[in-house]
């Protein structure tokens, strides 16, 4: 009378039904759309976790969701072993991580791996995180074999977020970011500025007999007590020009649901990320401030029209909006660092 039946099957919830005195148990299994480790994605559909050979990993929506990274690229980072990524620029819309499995396969060519978004290869880093069901890494000769030449430098498969038969489900998800630069140096202020250019001047000076210093004592003591800021300022043009953090944004809403015959999927996500410049909008009816909006749609819909036919309809857009300044973001740095701190700004009325 005290006997527990226990029932499992990969993709559904395990369920515990006592026993008692019942001769007779209706059980209807429920699917489990989180138990995605148990099931692998492979270049020819999925299999079961412990019956795959080849050397695969998989990373499922949950864990991509826990960071409020920028782009897929970026949230992987760390999270799939085997997988390199490199970033060569923080700047808001072109923070794409280079993605490289087992290193790089040779010297020639950019050594970027296939990937695929439901079985249709393209750009996968702006894709929002809310739609992605599990992300699967192809990383040996024995799981990319059926991609042929193509899958030498290793596949990437994600698979995006499916109806379930199940009552609509409405998700909202919503996260706030703060980004800083990682290392700014500290440059120096003017006083020590002008002296060590007054004692380079003296070293170079060994070598030809003379002495020329840029600044007089006297000129080096305003530089210190900050007498006369207009002629002799002390200008730190890094805080001048960058902030000290930028605001990121992320919001994603969308319907999960169906039936036997329909199953539907509908997602809409919005990012944005702000610059870290400052003092950026001097000029009327314009800012200079970088900044970068993407807008997500995507709708995933399975069709059972009969017993042997079904029809799948996947619509998914994606729209970018990326304002940036003439210059590069690194030329702008090294502008910031090489400019020295004994020139100033310039006031007009009395304004920076």
């Amino acid at each position: 009378p005290k006997a527990v039946l226990q029932i499992s099957y990969i993709g559904y919830k395990t369920q515990e039904i006592p026993v008692a005195n019942k001769t007779k148990l209706n059980i209807t299994m429920e699917e489990d759309t989180e138990v995605l480790d148990e099931v692998v994605v492979v270049g020819y559909g999925a299999q079961k976790k412990e019956s795959v050979v080849g050397a695969i990993s998989q990373v499922s929506s949950k864990e991509l969701l826990k960071s409020p990274a920028a782009n897929i690229s970026q949230a992987i980072a760390g999270k799939i072993s085997g997988v390199i990524t490199s970033q060569t620029s923080g700047a808001p819309g072109s923070d794409d991580m280079k993605i490289y499995i087992r290193g790089r396969a040779s010297f020639a060519g950019d050594n970027q791996p296939l990937i695929l978004v439901d079985g249709v290869e393209r750009e996968f880093s702006q894709i929002a995180p809310d739609d992605i069901e599990s992300i699967s890494t192809l990383k040996d000769a024995s799981a990319t074999a059926v991609y042929g030449v193509r899958g030498a430098n290793g596949v990437i498969l994600i698979t995006t977020k499916r109806g379930l038969v199940e009552k609509p489900k409405l998700s909202v998800s919503t996260n706030f970011a703060m980004n800083s630069f990682t290392n700014l140096r500290e440059p120096m202020d003017a006083y020590n500025w002008a002296v060590q250019l007054n004692n380079t001047r003296k070293y170079d000076g060994y070598l030809t007999g003379n002495y020329d210093p840029v600044f007089t004592p006297e000129e080096i003591q305003k530089f210190k007590d900050n007498s006369d800021p207009i002629f002799y300022p002390n200008t730190n043009w890094v805080d001048m020009l960058f902030k000290k953090m930028s605001l990121q944004t992320q919001h994603n809403i969308n319907l999960r649901g169906g039936t036997e015959r329909v199953k539907y999927f509908a997602s809409l996500g919005i990012f944005t990320q702000g610059g870290m410049y400052n003092n950026t909008n001097l000029v009327p009816d314009y800012n200079a401030q970088v900044r970068y909006e993407r807008y997500n749609f995507r709708t995933n819909f399975d069709f059972k029209v009969t017993k042997r036919l079904n029809v799948t309809l996947n619509v998914s857009d994606q729209m970018e909006f990326n304002h940036r300044p003439d210059e590069d973001t690194g030329v702008i740095l090294s502008y910031a660092f090489s400019h020295p701190p004994t020139s100033g700004p310039g006031i007009v009325d009395g304004k920076v």
